[in-house]
Parts: structure tokens; sequence; C-alpha cells
């Protein structure tokens, strides 16, 4: 028995959601609620008279190479996206890459996506769901020369969301310190004004914290070499709590 609860204790259990019938129905009611707000809230921003130019998508998805393997693993999904599994710490900087063919290349997208492997869904792995980038870099280099990478320019940052609230207590570790903790989250603003103490939170509030997300950073110039492009995107990943074993990370 005192095996078996220590077992149990060890899985992190306790961030699984279980609801009643009762609750479930509560919860369909709210999110059915927030739709129709947003919905609400998207016609009063986009007049009806105003005519929105039908520009073609022009992302494209690029296949990650070369996943770190050290401390946390990371698994490439049949979609290219990139699952990140094992050891979670509260603290991390962490380089992906990417090659290339195409030039004039004026910002990257990143996608945080949910999975149901990750705690409550995800898109992020703390005990919430959440995640918090405190910075984030991106580097290029031509592909026949990865010797020449230089660091690109980011002047301007967009969001599907941002919050602007303080660090949730399970994050807080410097509590002891004489000024306190001074790391803070927010909008996405706060991922490239190279500051660590701030970061970009997809924790928006406890009815949608739990949904796919996306950031989108834009460059000085455009960018791209003619014999292919190595990209660079580094995370930085500093708003962890002390203890990364209960994920407060």
């Amino acid at each position: 028995y005192f095996r078996m609860f220590a077992y149990l204790n060890n899985t992190h259990d306790a961030i699984i959601p279980v609801y009643t019938s009762e609750e479930h129905q509560r919860i369909s009611s709210l999110q059915a609620q927030i739709e129709t707000i947003e919905q609400e809230l998207r016609a009063t921003r986009q007049p009806a008279d105003v005519k929105v130019p039908d520009v073609p998508n022009q992302w494209e998805i690029q296949t990650p190479i070369d996943l770190p393997y050290e401390g946390t693993k990371y698994k490439l999904l049949p979609d290219n996206s990139i699952l990140s599994e094992s050891y979670a710490p509260k603290a991390l900087t962490q380089q992906f890459y990417v090659e290339t063919e195409m030039q004039n290349i004026t910002a990257v997208r990143i996608e945080l996506l949910t999975h149901p492997q990750l705690p409550r869904g995800g898109p992020g792995r703390s005990a919430r769901g959440t995640a918090a980038i405190s910075e984030m870099a991106v580097f290029v280099a031509p592909a026949d020369d990865l010797s020449k990478k230089v660091r690109v320019e980011i002047v301007s940052a967009t969001a599907d969301v941002n919050p602007a609230k303080s660090l949730q207590p399970e994050f807080l570790r410097d509590v002891q310190a004489k000024d306190g903790d001074k790391r803070v989250t927010g909008p996405i603003e706060f991922a490239i004004d190279n500051d660590k103490n701030t970061a970009w939170t997809t924790d928006i509030d406890p009815a949608r914290r739990n949904q796919s997300r996306n950031a989108v950073f834009v460059f000085d110039k455009p960018v791209g070499y003619p014999q292919g492009t190595r990209i660079t995107i580094e995370p930085t990943m500093n708003h962890g709590g002390w203890n990364n074993n209960d994920n407060h990370n």
C-alpha cells in the first residue's frame, strides 16, 4: 500500500483535471459564452463595410534538423512539430535549426501547440499547461558556411494572446531575496526587450490557457542566401519556479 502510494504521488497525478458531469456542463456553457463575446468583439473591431485584401498565405512550414538531445528530449512529429519530453528544467536556453531555400525572409512564426501528452494538454509543460518565453533570438547563416552565422535584429513581435499579469505563486523562486522576485510576465514585447526578468506567457486565464498559441517575430530587413539559409531559433525560458520536479517550469 505504501509503495503504491509513493508511486502515485510521484506521477504528478494532481495535474490531470477530472470534472463531474455538472462541471463539464458548466465548462461548456462558459466556453460558449466566451466564443459569443469574442465574435462580438471581432465584429466590433472589423466593421462590415471595411474590405480586407485577400493576401495569400506566404508562411512555409519548416522541417527542424539536428534536434537537441541533452537533458530535455525532443521528438519530431509527422506534421514537423516538435514535442518536448523527459526532463523539463525550470530555466533553459535551447537552439533549433531549419534550412530553407527561401529568400527575402522577413519574419518567423512560432506555433505553441497543444498535445495530449502535455500537462492539461499544454501547450506548455508547467503544471498549468502554460509556457513563458523570456527572450527570443534568431540567427541566420549561409547553408554552406555555418561559421558566418549572424544574429538577426527583431524589430517587432505580435501574438494572439498578450496578457498582463504577475507570476503565479508556484513560479516564484526568489521570494526570500531582499527585493523579492523581480520577474514578470506579460505581452509578446517582453520576449524581445533584452530583459531577462520579463517574459511573454500563454497564460491568459483558466478558461483559455490550454489552447494553441502563436507569435510572429519581424526582422529589421529581409534575410536569405542564394545557396540556402540555416535559421537558428533560440528561445530562452527563465521564468520557472524553484522546483521543476513539481512542474514549476
